[in-house]
C-alpha cells in the first residue's frame, strides 16, 4: 500500500523504453457485497508489516517484477514533522522493453497519527510533499465507497527549487465477492493539467480487514501500459 500511494511504478513506466499499447480474481462475475469492511485498521495492519511480492509484468512489456516494502516502524523526520519510514524497492526485468532491468528504491514517510503520506524520496528521481490530506482514511467502507486521500507536489530533489509535476490518490471499493470487496487505489501524476500516467493498485479486501495485493496497472499518456499481475 505504501508505494501505491506514491505510485513509484508510475515514475518506473515513464522511464521504460516500451511500445505501445493469471490474478488471483474469482473467475465468475463479481458479487456486490452487503458486508462492511474496516479500511483504517486493515491498512494499519498492512503499513505496519513488511511485505515482498512477485508479479509477471505483460501488456508493453513482457517480464517479472519483485517489490519489497519495509514495515513502517522506524521513526524519522520528514519536513520538519514526525514520520514513521519504510522503503520500499522494486525490481523490473523486461525481454522486450529497454532497458531490460529497471531498479528503484523509495524511502516512503507516514503520518505516525494516522498512517498516510506525508511523502516519499526517489534519489535522483524525485521528492514528493504531501499538499493536502484526509483527516484520517475511513474506519468502514462497503462497496460504491470512494474518497480523495492525499494531493502531493513532487519535485526534482529535497531543495524543492524545481516543482516537477502534481500527484493525486483517491480510492474506489468495487464489488468482488459475497465476502470480500476490491480496493482499487488510484494514482495519477500530472504536469500542470496534463495527465502523465495513472497507476491502479488493487487490492482484496477481507471482513476481517486483511488486504491481499492482486495487481498493480500503469498506463501513461504516451500509450505504455504495464500490468503487473501477482503471483
Amino acid at each position: 500500500m505504501k508505494s501505491a500511494w506514491s505510485a513509484t511504478l508510475v515514475v518506473v513506466a515513464l522511464l521504460c523504453g516500451c511500445g505501445g499499447g493469471g490474478s488471483d480474481s474469482p473467475s465468475t462475475a463479481p458479487v456486490a457485497s452487503t458486508a462492511t469492511f474496516p479500511l483504517q485498521s486493515g491498512y494499519r495492519s498492512l503499513v505496519l508489516s513488511s511485505q515482498s511480492y512477485n508479479f509477471t509484468i505483460s501488456g508493453s512489456c513482457i517480464g517479472t517484477a519483485v517489490e519489497t516494502v519495509g514495515a513502517a516502524a522506524t521513526t524519522a523526520t520528514f519536513e520538519g514533522s514526525a514520520a514513521l519510514q519504510s522503503t520500499v524497492s522494486q525490481q523490473l526485468n523486461r525481454t522486450n522493453c529497454t532497458p531490460a532491468a529497471v531498479t528503484t528504491t523509495a524511502t516512503t514517510y507516514l503520518d505516525p497519527s494516522t498512517y498516510l503520506p506525508s511523502g516519499s524520496v526517489t534519489p535522483g528521481s524525485e521528492y514528493v510533499v504531501a499538499s493536502a490530506r484526509a483527516a484520517a482514511l475511513p474506519a468502514t467502507v462497503k462497496v460504491g465507497d470512494n474518497a480523495a486521500v492525499v494531493s502531493f507536489d513532487v519535485y526534482s530533489d529535497s531543495t524543492k527549487s524545481r516543482l516537477i509535476g502534481t500527484r493525486t490518490a483517491t480510492f474506489t471499493i468495487t464489488a468482488d465477492t459475497a465476502t470480500t470487496a476490491l480496493l482499487t487505489i488510484i494514482t495519477n501524476d500530472y504536469v500542470g493539467t496534463s495527465l502523465l500516467g495513472t497507476q491502479q493498485t488493487t487490492y482484496r479486501m477481507s471482513q476481517d480487514g486483511s488486504l491481499f495485493l492482486v495487481s498493480v496497472d500503469v498506463v501513461t499518456n504516451t500509450g505504455t501500459h504495464l500490468l503487473l499481475t501477482r503471483v
